[in-house]
């Protein structure tokens, strides 16, 4: 008798996009929040839903500064480029393990899909130069 088949994790959908350079002045000056606490803002986007065929694809722009619970996001399909960012509150969901296990979805609520911690997500964030 062989062991047991452990099924592979989800996969992340991991579509590409590149962000307009209009939506970077806007990620830039968002309402609320001072150039000198500006946080990365990402320019190549990579979907980070669980991979997906009806929904459109979803990737985080830049981080805010705490205490806002809410990041700005980004949403394309795979005929029309992103056209606007939308600040998101953090999904409040986390994986259940006991403390110094547990792990915190990194995506907004009510996405589709599920939790980040549940998707292989290797190499997910691509970093800009």
């Amino acid at each position: 008798m062989g062991s047991p088949h452990i099924p592979d994790p989800p996969r992340a959908c991991r579509a590409p996009a590149v962000l307009p350079p209009e939506l970077v002045l806007d990620a830039r000056d968002a309402e609320g929040h001072a150039p000198e606490t500006l946080m990365a803002i990402q320019t190549r986007l990579t979907c980070e839903l669980e991979a997906h065929q009806d929904t459109p694809h979803a990737a985080l722009v830049r981080l805010l500064p705490a205490p806002h619970g809410e990041n700005l996001w980004t949403h394309w399909t795979d005929d029309h480029p992103p056209e606007q960012i939308t600040a998101l509150p953090d999904c409040a969901e986390t994986n259940g393990a006991p403390s110094g296990r547990d792990d915190v979805c990194f995506l907004y609520r009510d996405h589709p899909g599920r939790c980040s911690y549940d998707i292989d997500a290797p190499g997910l964030v691509s970093p800009d130069p």
